[in-house]
């Protein structure tokens, strides 16, 4: 039963520092500080963005492109301080709205310390519609199982070659929502077996690309790593990987739902696998995808009805 429950759960250890014997295990370091700062953005110039622009919408990645922070909107205002940043983000982007519409686009590289504030003076706008070239959905061509799901992503291209990950500000379609659909955001949820199409548009550049749902369906997940130990105030990321009913394996990370037994020690954060130390202590992270979970008392899959 052991190892069958580790299909579905991995164990996160969290450590803080502590005095006196250590019972034969090496003494953990001392609790660490929480790894996050704060960004204040200064517009004085706010006539520099177009008048029409109403809100901002920042998000925060690492320097592998994984979201760390937002994506947080706000009011256009002179100063905008955004706090709790974790201090793994390595850019920040920025998006300037018409209501919903993103209508211009920034990015900042950030070098974030512990405690502290960075400062960033005019942000940079570059209208979206003019200066966007490209825009590529990626994967291309991609085969899903039944009842899971696939995060497709789009890297828009700029007129001065600059890159920047626009998943969360295109309009997202499927061709045939009978088949699967598509949130913002760019998650495809699969309905029934069949092919769609699914389009990327921000103004008059889009892409596309075919989505494929096969008639296999989920028999397993596993979660890796199991039982890793991290630091309170810092991060671990998971990766799910379902095994199919034809035996192939499906990479299901973006598109699974993660949850944490015990959120006072862990948190982690669905459709992408990153758990956040909170406090000394243990937790389960698990991994959920559409109607398929694990019975805990048997290892066993089991469906649940309107999960």
């Amino acid at each position: 039963m052991k190892n069958q429950l580790r299909f579905l759960w991995a164990l996160l250890f969290l450590f803080t520092g502590c005095g006196g014997s250590n019972n034969g295990f090496t003494a953990a370091p001392p609790a660490q500080v929480p790894q996050v700062a704060t960004i204040r953005l200064s517009q004085p110039l706010l006539r520099a963005v177009p008048q029409e622009v109403t809100r901002q919408r920042f998000s925060g990645f690492d320097s592998s492109g994984l979201i760390r922070y937002g994506p947080e909107t706000r009011d256009k205002a002179n100063v905008i301080e955004l706090q709790n940043v974790s201090t793994a983000v390595a850019r920040l982007q920025i998006e300037y709205l018409q209501g919903e519409t993103v209508i211009g686009l920034g990015s900042v590289a950030l070098e974030l310390t512990p405690g502290k504030t960075v400062e960033i003076n005019n942000p940079p706008f570059q209208d979206v519609v003019s200066a966007l070239s490209s825009l590529p959905v990626t994967p291309g061509g991609t085969t899903i199982a039944d009842g899971s799901g696939q995060q497709f992503t789009v890297i828009g291209t700029f007129a001065d070659n600059t890159q920047l990950d626009l998943s969360s500000s295109a309009r997202w379609s499927s061709s045939n929502p009978s088949v699967a659909t598509i949130a913002p955001g760019g998650l495809a949820s699969a309905v029934s077996p069949g092919e769609t199409t699914v389009t990327a548009a921000i103004g008059p550049v889009s892409d596309s690309t075919a989505l494929t749902v096969s008639t296999a369906t989920i028999s397993s997940i596993q979660v890796t790593p199991n039982s890793p130990v991290i630091a309170a105030g810092t991060t671990q990321d998971f990766t799910a990987t379902a095994t199919l009913t034809n035996g192939q394996t499906q990479d299901v990370t973006t598109s699974a739902q993660w949850s944490s037994s015990n959120t006072s020690v862990a948190t982690v954060v669905s459709n992408t696998g990153v758990a956040s130390g909170v406090a000394a202590g243990q937790s389960q992270i698990s991994a959920s995808v559409g109607c398929s979970t694990v019975d805990p008392r048997t290892g066993i899959p089991r469906f649940l009805l309107g999960h």
